[in-house]
């Protein structure tokens, strides 16, 4: 048993290590403000709503499918179906 985790932690910091590297990059800038990224983070200037320690408008740069109303918001960030509503809604009384 003990042979199996020490197998399996090893694996885990093996596997993980570029991952975390990616992540902590000296001078890793997505979006070109002349700031890290981590800083525009950590001092709010750039949001991440879904943690993945990117700024959000360097997501939506990536993948400009991921906010298809185009309005700047990461559509897994908004509340459901609000992507695909109008900006204004008209109720109608019957």
């Amino acid at each position: 048993m003990r042979t199996i985790l020490l197998a399996w932690m090893a694996a885990t910091i093996l596997l993980c290590t570029p991952v975390l590297q990616a992540q902590c990059e000296p001078g890793l800038d997505c979006n070109s403000n002349g700031q890290l990224d981590e800083c525009d983070l950590t001092q709010g200037l750039s949001a991440d709503c879904n943690g993945n320690s990117i700024p959000d408008e360097c997501d939506i740069t990536a993948n400009p499918l991921s906010d298809c109303n185009q309005n700047g918001l990461l559509d897994s960030c908004e509340p459901v179906g609000s992507a695909l509503l109008p900006v204004q809604l008209f109720f109608l009384e019957f």
